[in-house]
């Protein structure tokens, strides 16, 4: 519930605009279960609009947030609504888990994180948002079958983890297991067909050159240079060795080695490297200035979700 009232300017004395809001997830949920039965509507059919508009009113509740005089801005009350948002958000997201409401659900993170950035929230009020959000995601991916029917919707949400800075990072081999990996008694990893080169990509992004994550870096690099051997008889024919060996020359978390095997798998000299690598910032991934916001809205502006 959101509510309008006046209040005394500080500074003048004359009455201002306040805006509040209370969000009462049990019942929004509540309501919610009652709506669809009444209606005979399944989950399916209304949670892509339904996902849609919350997202809606969490940007209409920043927007008339800020426009609060600074003297009368209740964060306390902000956060109890962003929570509130998303307990409801992943209630409904979670009856009917599907790639396009995992990206919907992205973007209503994506967009809480950032504005509790930009409003400089401090940080104990933020971590309540942020521990709720990685216990959600976290409980959820666990729960998901690891396999190629929900690879594009983990590797989202483990997307939508990354925005929550290093004090959630996700141990070593919970990020195997995320994105299907198998690990042996020795903890050593290993997969039962080809990652794709998504899986590769995103799994590059989490966890860049963290030592932490030494082990599943080097995995991953193997895993590359097995691709490119493996369908080396169709090299050009394959988009996918073609995106992937351009993209991986402007990233810096692998090696210069592999990125010299890649080149020359295509005739390319190494010393031209240079050149290759200078011709764009990034060819597909923006590696180094990756903005998961932002490029969830170049895919809203491509296509409808």
């Amino acid at each position: 519930m959101t509510n309008v009232e006046k209040k005394s300017d500080p500074h003048s004395g004359d009455d201002i605009d306040y805006f509040s809001v209370r969000i009462q997830s049990k019942s929004l949920i509540v309501d919610f279960k009652a709506a669809l039965k009444d209606s005979g509507v399944k989950y399916k059919d209304v949670l892509n609009y339904t996902l849609a508009a919350t997202e809606k009113k969490v940007n209409f509740i920043f927007r008339k947030f800020k426009g609060n005089h600074d003297n009368h801005k209740d964060y306390r009350e902000l956060v109890s609504a962003m929570l509130g948002m998303l307990e409801f958000s992943a209630f409904i997201y979670a009856a009917q888990p599907r790639i396009n409401f995992a990206v919907r659900l992205t973007r209503i993170i994506a967009t809480i994180v950032d504005k509790l950035h930009e409003f400089e929230v401090e940080r104990d009020l933020k971590d309540r948002v942020f521990k709720f959000i990685f216990d959600s995601i976290n409980r959820h991916i666990k729960h998901t079958p690891h396999d190629r029917f929900h690879e594009v919707e983990t590797l989202s949400l483990l997307l939508a983890l990354n925005k929550l800075g290093r004090g959630y990072r996700i141990p070593e081999q919970n990020i195997a297991t995320f994105v299907g990996l198998e690990i042996s008694d020795a903890g050593d990893y290993s997969f039962k067909r080809h990652m794709s080169y998504f899986s590769i990509s995103v799994c590059l992004l989490y966890i860049r050159n963290q030592a932490r994550y030494g082990k599943l870096h080097d995995f991953l690099e193997a895993e590359i240079k097995k691709k490119f051997e493996d369908r080396s008889a169709y090299l050009h024919q394959d988009s996918e060795l073609v995106i992937a060996a351009l993209d991986l020359q402007c990233c810096p978390y692998i090696s210069q080695g592999l990125k010299e095997y890649i080149a020359t798998s295509y005739g390319v000299e190494t010393a031209r490297l240079p050149l290759l690598q200078r011709a764009s910032p990034y060819w597909f991934t923006n590696w180094e200035n990756f903005n998961l916001s932002r490029e969830l809205d170049k895919k809203r502006a491509r296509e409808v979700y």
